[in-house]
């Protein structure tokens, strides 16, 4: 933790929400877990968070106002603790709730940049937030709408829950730091996840570690045709001792299991397939150009000309004649 980073301020008491507050979150809430930016996860038995367990407590036990601003205080100490400078300043809401006759725990972090204000007061002598004017503040343009996450009770040892990160904009994405360092929990197995990540660490991988530029676009070609076919699954292990050279291999397959990429997919393209979806440029000189959704945008200029014509310019470097 940096040492120069403010503690939290906390609400001394329950913070008690009118009608139209609770409608309004719960609309919220439905809103986002049923959202694509929402996934499954479940508590990580690996992590050394403390926020599972004061989550199980919080679904296991009575509710107790003083017991759920104590334990609230925690999970916001673990916030504070586990994001870094990069990360903007915010409120947390701790919400406690039904849905279905089952009952809810709710952890909602809004990001707010200067203007977007909570205002703070005192009920029967203790520090607390204004929260009438929520949806005000959450729908506020100085406050950027924000990660949630949601848990419920399955059965007596089984919990559920689901995460939503609305602040990043490629699907399939999620905070690290929220989901695994705060929250204490891992993905569900998400197959379309699953293959984004191990095109994504592919590609990194190469850019970082293989020197050859020849090389280099030889295996994202290979990882796009390798992908692209008509396969259900995909293996890391398979893909390496077909496409990549063997001073190679080791140490590529070393990289994907440290980022969590499992060796055996079930193929879903859903999040990959601007990457690895190519389109056909062709002029009337015969001349064609081949590529993805981002190697135009990366690579490819076309200008209009005052005569109808269209000028290509391609930048890269030249791999064969």
């Amino acid at each position: 933790m940096r040492e120069d980073k403010e503690p939290p301020i906390y609400s001394e008491i329950e913070s008690s929400l009118n009608n139209d507050s609770k409608k309004f979150l719960k609309s919220k809430l439905i809103k986002s877990i049923g959202s694509k930016n929402a996934h499954e996860i479940s508590f990580d038995d690996g992590s050394d968070s403390p926020v599972p367990e004061i989550i199980k407590t919080l679904l296991n036990e009575d509710f107790d106002t003083d017991g759920f601003i104590a334990l609230s205080k925690q999970i916001s100490e673990q916030l504070n603790k586990t994001q870094s400078g990069i990360n903007s300043a915010g409120f947390i809401l701790i919400l406690h709730g039904f849905n279905e006759n089952k009952k809810v725990i709710g952890i909602l972090k809004l990001e707010k940049e200067e203007g977007a204000q909570l205002k703070q007061s005192q009920r029967d002598g203790k520090n607390t937030f204004e929260i009438t004017n929520i949806k005000d503040l959450i729908l506020s343009k100085n406050t950027r709408l924000f990660k949630i996450g949601v848990f419920y009770k399955e059965s007596d040892d089984s919990y559920s829950g689901t995460i939503c990160d609305n602040q990043l904009t490629k699907k399939g994405d999620v905070a690290h730091f929220f989901l695994r360092g705060f929250l204490g929990c891992k993905l569900n197995a998400d197959y379309a996840i699953e293959t984004k990540n191990f095109f994504k660490y592919s590609i990194d991988f190469f850019k970082n570690n293989i020197e050859d530029p020849l090389i280099q676009n030889q295996y994202k070609l290979h990882l796009q045709s390798y992908v692209s076919s008509q396969s259900g699954t995909l293996n890391t292990r398979t893909f390496a001792a077909m496409y990549l050279n063997i001073s190679d291999r080791n140490s590529y397959e070393k990289y994907l299991h440290e980022k969590d990429v499992p060796i055996q997919i079930l193929k879903d393209v859903s999040y990959i397939e601007a990457d690895i979806k190519k389109h056909l440029y062709e002029f009337e000189n015969g001349i064609r150009i081949i590529g993805t959704n981002n190697d135009f945008e990366e690579n490819v200029k076309l200008e209009p000309l005052e005569n109808g014509d269209t000028r290509a310019t391609v930048e890269s470097r030249l791999e064969n004649i």
